[in-house]
């Protein structure tokens, strides 16, 4: 079965005509059948046993294959999508190497997909065309994007992390990308004034530890845990949360409680409607998944409570949709919770080109643009013709997309991505 490939240079940056989105990049090549095998990622079946099932308004896979990286970010109404290589695909690694994550960006409009030179003028590439690092991007408009490039390498032993992370700023100007001083370039501009976050804050119990961050109306909360130097992990999670008002001098550093049963290392994502709306989730990495607990928080505007919701196992990722309520991606699957708690299993459409289950998937992040959801799913496949095992990825989206961008990490980054009808 050979795939239809599409080759249209289109207008969709502001300052360059799109350069082509590269040959088709199926994963077991061209002229053969796009299929592989994946295989479930160990999650507890038991648990799968969910709420009702709900369809939040027509989700369609907007990307695909064998990226481990597939991502949806905002500059302003355009969509952005980072694809590539996460780095963390290893065999083997020793104290201080680095983590080989090699991503580039590609814009994704209702007329199709394609790459704008601008987008990457300035930041550097590698042999392959692809920026060293993971990238995170944003903003309300040009005038105010953003870009972050963070490299990872495996700190050296005795120590209590895991990972040694340094992070490079850019803001976009007329001519790229340009590296950034002063307050890290994901805040707003109006919360420049603040000051360094406070690694003192959590007292006896070690540093403070920055993991997530969400900005309002010229605001921004910062969530991080407690850690010290010592090898063994914290006996129990210890979560602040760094709080910035528009235009403040100070932080306003406040303890999420309820966090006691919680691994001494957590992961934690936060999202914010407002300075006095926001929520929080905490989930164990070193835990297997079916033991994992659950772990949500609210903020209304004066202090951090926990929350109980209708969904099984830890919540690895939270934001909230249009209407208000929340969208929680538990790697077994993504939900939609109420008011009340209640939820509902968001349905998310098969993948084109792996054969599998929706309980193969990983869901691990959702999103919220505007009115348009976008949720992100990795899988573990196996390609035909001998090519070793590989992640892959889905992003689904209820924005509209007309074709699907399918991406394989193995080509160059001009190469890497094709439209598929």
């Amino acid at each position: 079965m050979q795939l239809a490939r599409r080759h249209l240079p289109r207008q969709l940056g502001i300052r360059a005509v799109l350069a082509v989105v590269g040959t088709l990049a199926t994963i077991v090549g061209t002229g053969a059948c796009a299929s592989v095998s994946s295989v479930s990622p160990s999650l507890d079946d038991a648990a799968l046993a969910a709420p009702a099932r709900f369809d939040i308004g027509g989700f369609r896979v907007a990307a695909e294959g064998p990226c481990s990286r597939l991502s949806a970010f905002a500059i302003g109404d355009r969509r952005v999508l980072v694809f590539g290589d996460t780095g963390y695909d290893l065999a083997g690694w020793l104290p201080e190497d680095n983590v080989p994550a090699a991503q580039s960006v590609a814009l994704l409009t209702p007329r199709g997909a394609g790459t704008d030179p601008y987008l990457l003028e300035g930041l550097p590439l590698d042999a392959r065309g692809y920026v060293p690092g993971d990238l995170q991007i944003g903003g309300s408009d040009d005038a105010n994007a953003w870009l972050l490039r963070v490299t990872t390498r495996y700190a050296p032993g005795g120590g209590g992390a895991l990972f040694a992370r340094a992070a490079d700023g850019y803001r976009l100007g007329p001519y790229g990308w340009a590296r950034a001083s002063g307050s890290p370039v994901e805040r707003p501009r109006e919360a420049g004034g603040l000051p360094a976050l406070p690694t003192d804050a959590c007292g006896a119990s070690g540093v403070f530890v920055p993991l997530a961050s969400a900005t309002t109306h010229g605001g921004v909360l910062v969530a991080g845990r407690c850690d010290d130097a010592r090898v063994p992990n914290p006996a129990e999670a210890a979560i602040l949360v760094a709080h910035g008002r528009p235009a403040a001098r100070a932080w306003e550093i406040r303890r999420v409680p309820g966090t006691s049963n919680l691994d001494g290392i957590v992961n934690i994502e936060i999202d914010a409607r407002s300075d006095d709306d926001a929520v929080l989730t905490a989930w164990e990495p070193f835990v297997a998944p079916q033991r994992r607990q659950s772990f949500l928080a609210r903020w209304k505007g004066r202090g951090w409570s926990p929350a109980a919701i209708d969904v099984p196992g830890g919540y690895i990722d939270v934001a909230h949709d249009p209407s208000g309520d929340l969208l929680v991606a538990n790697g077994r699957g993504a939900y939609r919770v109420n008011a009340a708690g209640r939820a509902v299993v968001i349905e998310l459409p098969e993948p084109r080109f792996a054969r599998g289950s929706a309980k193969d998937r990983y869901v691990h992040r959702v999103k919220t643009f505007g009115p348009e959801v976008w949720i992100e799913a990795s899988y573990r496949v196996w390609p035909v013709g001998g090519r070793p095992a590989v992640w892959a990825s889905t992003l689904f989206t209820t924005a509209q997309v007309p074709q699907t961008v399918h991406c394989d990490a193995s080509e160059t980054a001009e190469r890497a991505l094709s439209e598929v009808p």
